[in-house]
């Protein structure tokens, strides 16, 4: 301390201010001192982008000076001010872009679609082509991913689109004549048919073939009948409708008084008794408790197994020799029974093809092997 009085003055100088400057969003003020907080919050996306980082520079003196931001990846984050101007980036990137969706074809064999293709998971509708001299029977999968149809028996019906191309297919059944194609109660089903027994009728049913003598055997009992007067059409198929009025008549066509459970039955159809007795008789139970499916094509497996019950259910305790017929299978006993008499046999030496349709001359001839003299 000198001798004296002094005066010290304390001397202050303007703190230095360095500008802000933010692309792609904004802080909370436009320039700052070295070591001050800065807030910054970056603009919100456009359509099609997404926020990613953010990214600074800051230059004093040539020198490039490191931002540390507090949260590099936060759409609202802070910063320490260096000592220079700085330029922050709020960097945004492209979403990725959706895949379009899948659209899938749709094949129709025998009728029409409301559309040819389609996404997954749209309702299309679908009818059934009008044929003469054929009655719609079911609708199938032909090729392709598997469908559910709202009601498969219905001309007029609808799916849900899979995921996948899908060929459909509109299965029919050939009418034996014009009486039963008009619903005849009485269930003799002719009209352009003939029920004469003439040895060589029908063109279609070749004297060598395995089915003559059942075809001849069937119209001479009434049976049934052919599709024309010359024509039996062996090949076709046979609804359940037709089996079990079949298998009516060959029992002699029983009058039946019982209240029909199904409502798929109308009273002037001319399978209406048939069906009664097959029920009464514990032939059928239905497709279900209140549906018979009379126009769906009968299966090997059904046919055998209503010739079973109509038989009364014989045990025969076979090997089985077929690899598509499991025991569990309701028609297992059936099966290896109807092969045990020889009523019929299977497809190959290891398959039945329970599931595949019944061919017209395939049914004359088991009722022919079961019930003929």
């Amino acid at each position: 301390m000198p001798d004296e009085d002094v005066t010290i003055h304390a001397e202050y100088e303007d703190a230095i201010t360095y500008k802000i400057s933010v692309s792609g969003g904004e802080s909370n003020q436009p320039g700052a001192a070295e070591g001050e907080i800065i807030k910054i919050t970056a603009d919100t996306a456009e359509d099609g982008y997404t926020f990613s980082q953010w990214s600074g520079e800051c230059f004093t003196s040539g020198a490039a000076i490191t931002i540390n931001f507090a949260d590099r990846t936060a759409e609202s984050t802070t910063f320490t001010m260096p000592a220079g101007d700085v330029e922050i980036t709020a960097e945004f990137e492209a979403l990725p872009t959706p895949p379009a969706p899948a659209v899938y074809t749709i094949t129709i064999d025998g009728g029409k679609a409301d559309k040819d293709e389609a996404e997954e998971g749209e309702e299309i509708s679908i009818t059934a082509d009008n044929k003469s001299g054929y009655t719609f029977s079911k609708w199938s999968v032909a090729t392709g991913s598997a469908v559910e149809f709202k009601d498969p028996s219905s001309k007029n019906t609808s799916f849900l689109m899979p995921a996948g191309n899908v060929s459909i297919k509109a299965e029919f059944t050939e009418k034996e004549g014009s009486s039963s194609s008009s619903g005849s109660s009485s269930g003799s089903s002719g009209g352009s048919g003939s029920s004469s027994s003439s040895s060589e009728q029908f063109k279609d049913v070749p004297k060598d073939a395995y089915y003559h003598d059942p075809v001849y055997w069937a119209v001479k009992k009434g049976i049934t009948e052919g599709t024309s007067k010359t024509t039996f059409s062996p090949m076709g198929a046979t609804t359940r409708g037709q089996f079990v009025t079949f298998l009516w008549r060959a029992a002699g066509k029983p009058v039946v008084e019982i209240d029909c459970p199904f409502e798929d039955i109308e009273e002037d159809a001319y399978y209406y008794q048939a069906v009664l007795w097959a029920y009464k008789n514990g032939i059928t139970d239905g497709t279900t408790p209140t549906t018979f499916r009379p126009d769906w094509t009968v299966t090997r497996g059904q046919a055998v197994t209503f010739l079973y019950r109509y038989a009364g259910e014989p045990k025969l305790g076979e090997v089985n020799p077929f690899e598509d017929v499991a025991e569990t299978d309701y028609y297992y006993n059936a099966i290896l029974w109807a092969v045990k008499k020889g009523i019929t046999e299977g497809t190959s030496k290891t398959t039945f093809s329970p599931e595949r349709d019944s061919f017209r001359a395939e049914v004359v001839t088991m009722l022919y092997r079961q019930l003929a003299d």
